[in-house]
């Protein structure tokens, strides 16, 4: 429909400081970002909502109805994941669910499908006390409710960064991806 959503959190400068504190915009016109209506009361409240690290990422089912927003919350690098329902132009969203233990810093991406289903595939920075932190890439496959279907740690060969193409096998069918 061409409406930009637009998710945004702060960083109060201080690293000590909790942080992350979401806020909600949606375009007013489709296409243009010149005006933003905020949105911000349609995200619940409670847990997670804040003190997360600024590490979000945002994916839409291909026929716009779901959104699935994933973070990782502090303390302790939860894993967290908010997901949306389209309700006319906007997204109401449920509470936040921790979806998988604690892990180190991760940068995901993710790709949702019609049905709820969420692939998560980042570089996961692990610690080390005898060197340099070694990456590597986590994939992440989450039904409807939240719950691990697969998970696969996938270890890069030359230490290198990982890069990780999450379009679609086919032209216009997402559901290859699951």
């Amino acid at each position: 429909d061409g409406y930009i959503h637009l998710f945004a959190d702060y960083y109060q400068g201080d690293p000590s400081a909790m942080h992350g504190h979401w806020r909600y915009f949606r375009s007013a016109k489709p296409e243009d970002i010149t005006s933003l209506i905020e949105r911000t009361s349609l995200l619940p409240e409670g847990k997670y909502l804040s003190g997360f690290h600024m590490r979000a990422n945002v994916g839409i089912s291909p026929d716009g109805k779901k959104m699935a927003i994933i973070a990782l919350a502090n303390p302790g690098n939860i894993p967290v994941i908010w997901r949306g329902n389209r309700n006319c132009l906007d997204f109401i969203f449920s509470s936040p669910a921790q979806y998988a233990e604690s892990q180190a810093l991760f940068y995901p991406q993710l790709s949702l499908n019609n049905q709820g289903d969420v692939v998560i595939i980042g570089q996961i920075w692990a610690d080390s006390n005898s060197g340099p932190r070694t990456p590597y890439a986590r994939l992440i496959h989450l039904n409807a409710a939240n719950k691990i279907i697969h998970q696969e740690d996938l270890v890069c060969a030359d230490g290198s960064r990982i890069c990780t193409d999450m379009r679609p096998k086919e032209d216009n069918d997402r559901n290859k991806l699951l």
